[in-house]
């Protein structure tokens, strides 16, 4: 029993990071504590460089946490069916992880340090096209603030148990690997969760709506969309279905058929989105009373149907993603065909919310894509398969 604790004990650490990354809801969506600053207007654009800083520091954390939860998840299922070498995986695993607590902990230091507050702001101000005013009077927004500090528990946490998987990492034993290539996995799973963080910003960024060409009196109606999404950023922003459906697909993917395999994935997302779909309707409800008690003009029905449709859209978008993966497993079609097949999903999915040019069909353009991608794959295959039969025919 020690014996095969200390095998995995590696594992094991990661698996209590991952977790801890994924559940730690406030990781991915520091665009929360917009509302607890002290917004303030002035004439210095105070409010505006906030709203940026804030909105910029959330893309990149739920980038690097997006990532490092892929990552992990693979290191995880490598060594447990032993198809990479440990210290490889868990090398690459291990830098990701130091790099999201590296920016964890810049953005604590920069909680109560102005300097590095004001340099992180300007980035940000530089990369939306956002003016910067040194006058701006951003540690006094900052002083309700304890958010980034309270993390010092979970962050702590962390790096001692990264410290363990290091050790772990540098003692064990490498591992014999078997003839699936997890690297051309790694690389699918990791286009599929970049494609989805790119989606899921084109239905909430202004920046993106320009240049999809979306009119400017339609973004007024979602002003509020990220705070809908907020209580369910597992959903949007780190997939959290979509990462356990991948994990059990690569230890059960040559134990059951490719049949079973698709119908459990197909429950799974049925599910999800029943569940998604009857919360995000009970959050825009507690909106809509919020808003009729305090006089505001709440566009409910407008944020139902995006919401619901962003909800199916990507239902669909992660069950093709599997099923292309269970192909790819089972070497129904090749590493380079899953690619292309998942890059052209992503360029019809903005090709088609630049022809619908409205923001609640986003979801439908990226349900509809998906499908298109899968058509594609098939109509590969068919090919494939009528080029086999015909040469068969001819010999």
């Amino acid at each position: 029993m020690k014996a095969k604790i200390k095998n995995y004990l590696g594992i094991i650490f990661l698996a209590i990071i991952t977790i801890l990354l994924l559940f730690y809801k406030e990781v991915c969506s520091p665009t929360s504590m917009l509302e607890k600053c002290d917004i303030i207007f002035n004439q210095y654009n105070t409010s505006g460089i906030l709203w940026v800083f804030w909105k910029i520091v959330s893309i990149v954390t739920r980038g690097i946490a997006l990532v490092t939860v892929c990552i992990n998840v693979l290191a995880i299922i490598g060594v447990i069916r032993g198809v990479v070498h440990v210290k490889k995986i868990f090398w690459t695993s291990l830098v990701l992880n130091m790099l999201n607590v590296s920016w964890l902990l810049i953005l604590t230091i920069a909680e109560k340090s102005e300097m590095l507050l004001r340099f992180l702001a300007k980035i940000c101000c530089f990369l939306s096209g956002v003016e910067y005013q040194a006058e701006a009077d951003l540690s006094v927004a900052f002083k309700p603030l304890n958010y980034f500090l309270e993390r010092r528990i979970v962050i702590g946490i962390v790096v001692v148990l990264l410290v363990g998987c290091l050790v772990w990492a540098v003692k064990g034993k490498n591992k014999e690997a078997i003839n699936i290539s997890y690297g051309k996995v790694a690389a699918y799973i990791l286009l599929v969760g970049i494609s989805q963080l790119f989606l899921t910003l084109c239905t909430e960024s202004h920046t993106l709506y320009s240049i999809l060409g979306i009119k400017k009196e339609q973004w007024v109606y979602f002003a509020s969309l990220g705070d809908t999404k907020a209580g369910f950023g597992f959903f949007f922003y780190v997939p959290l279905i979509f990462l356990l459906l991948v994990s059990l697909v690569l230890l059960l993917h040559d134990k059951f058929s490719k049949g079973r395999m698709v119908l459990m994935s197909f429950g799974f997302f049925l599910a999800q989105t029943i569940f998604l779909i009857a919360g995000v309707i009970h959050s825009i409800a507690l909106d809509t009373e919020t808003a009729r008690q305090n006089n505001l003009l709440y566009y409910s029905l407008s944020i139902k149907k995006e919401m619901i449709a962003e909800c199916i859209g990507f239902s669909v978008f992660e069950f093709v993603a599997i099923v292309i993966l269970l192909n790819l497993l089972s070497r129904r079609c090749s590493f380079l065909l899953a690619l292309i097949v998942q890059i052209c999903i992503l360029i019809c999915s903005l090709i088609l919310m630049k022809f619908f040019q409205q923001i609640n069909l986003f979801g439908v353009a990226i349900g509809l894509s998906s499908l298109i991608g899968y058509a594609i794959l098939w109509s590969k295959r068919y090919l494939a398969q009528c080029n086999f039969f015909a040469g068969s025919i001819v010999l």
